[in-house]
C-alpha cells in the first residue's frame, strides 16, 4: 500500500463514486441476459462494512488522550496505529486500505473513479461509497466476495436483491429506497426530505398541485427577513439533493437556487408551490 502524502488535499481526498453507478448496476441487473448453471439472472449485494475506518492503517503520527479506564499514569497518551474516526484523513485511508483489499481479490480500479471495481474473472461489478459495498454478479460470485469481506472485517450483510424467495426485494442504500419489483426496479428519494420540506413550511394539511412551478409576470420582490432568508435557503437545498432523484423538480429547484443570495417574497411563494407539488 502505498503512503499518504500529508503535504497538500491530496492526503484528505477521498473519492465518491457517480449516483449513477448504482444506478447502472441495478440497470444491468434487469437488462442482463446471461446466467448462471441453476438458470438464475445475476444480483445485486449490499454490504455494510463495520468500523470502517478502524481497519485502515494510518501514515502519520497522531496522538490521543487515554480515558482513564485504560490505567495509564498521568503524562502519559496513546498513538493510534489505526485511521480513528475524526481523523482529516481516516477516509483517504480508508480508500487506500479497500483498494488494497479488492485489488488483492483479483479487482481492476476504475478509470473514471477510482472507487469502482470489476472483476473480469468472476464478472463481478462494485461501487464503494464510503463504508457501503455494492456488487452486481451472480450468486455464487457475490457469495465468494462476502466471504472473502469477512475474512478481513466485520461487516453488516444488506441480502442479494432479487427475484427468490430468499433474497431482498427492499432496501435502503444511501438513504434512498431500492424496490425490487416484478416487471421494474425503483429507486426512491429518501422520504423524509419532503416531510421535513412540507413541515416546515406549515403544509401538511395544505392542497397539493400539478406542477413544481408557474412562471409569474410580476413577482413580489420585498426582500425576506434574515430568519427566512435562512430557512428558505436551507429548504432549497434540501429540494436540490431531492432533485438528484426526481427529475420532475428539478427545473424548479434550480430556479429556486438562483435567489439564494437575496430571495424575495416571490421566492418563497415558488418554494411554498414547490413544496405543495411534494405534497401530492
Amino acid at each position: 500500500m502505498q503512503e499518504v502524502r500529508q503535504s497538500n488535499i491530496e492526503a484528505i481526498f477521498a473519492a465518491t463514486p457517480p449516483l449513477e453507478s448504482v444506478r447502472m448496476l441495478l440497470s444491468l441487473q434487469r437488462t442482463g441476459k446471461e446466467v448462471d448453471k441453476k438458470g438464475r439472472r445475476k444480483k445485486v449485494m449490499f454490504i455494510d462494512v463495520r468500523r470502517a475506518h478502524w481497519c485502515a492503517k494510518i501514515f502519520r503520527a497522531v496522538f490521543v488522550l487515554l480515558p482513564e479506564e485504560s490505567g495509564v499514569g498521568d503524562g502519559m497518551c496513546g498513538r493510534l496505529n489505526k485511521a480513528m474516526y475524526g481523523c482529516r484523513d481516516a477516509a483517504a485511508c480508508w480508500e487506500l486500505e479497500i483498494t488494497d483489499f479488492f485489488t488483492c481479490c483479483g479487482f481492476a480500479p476504475g478509470l473514471g473513479s477510482p472507487v469502482l471495481f470489476c472483476n473480469p474473472f468472476r464478472d463481478l461489478k462494485v461501487s464503494i461509497h464510503g463504508d457501503d459495498v455494492t456488487a452486481l454478479g451472480f450468486e455464487a460470485d457475490l457469495l465468494w466476495l462476502k466471504e472473502k469481506m469477512l475474512e478481513r472485517y466485520e461487516i453488516k450483510f444488506g441480502g442479494l436483491l432479487g427475484p427468490d424467495s430468499t433474497d431482498v426485494q427492499d432496501v435502503s442504500l444511501l438513504n434512498r429506497l431500492i424496490h425490487y419489483g416484478e416487471t421494474e426496479t425503483t429507486i426512491e428519494a429518501d422520504p423524509r426530505h419532503v416531510q421535513i420540506v412540507i413541515d416546515e413550511l406549515g403544509l401538511r394539511d395544505g392542497k397539493s398541485v400539478g406542477t413544481p412551478g408557474v412562471a409569474k409576470a410580476d413577482p413580489d420582490t420585498t426582500p425576506l427577513n434574515d430568519l427566512d432568508k435562512k430557512r428558505f435557503r436551507s429548504l432549497t437545498m434540501r429540494c436540490n439533493y431531492l432533485a438528484l432523484d426526481r427529475p420532475d423538480i428539478n427545473y424548479a429547484a434550480k430556479e429556486l437556487a438562483r435567489a439564494m443570495q437575496q430571495p424575495t417574497a416571490g421566492d418563497w411563494s415558488g418554494l411554498k408551490r414547490l413544496a405543495r407539488f411534494l405534497l401530492g
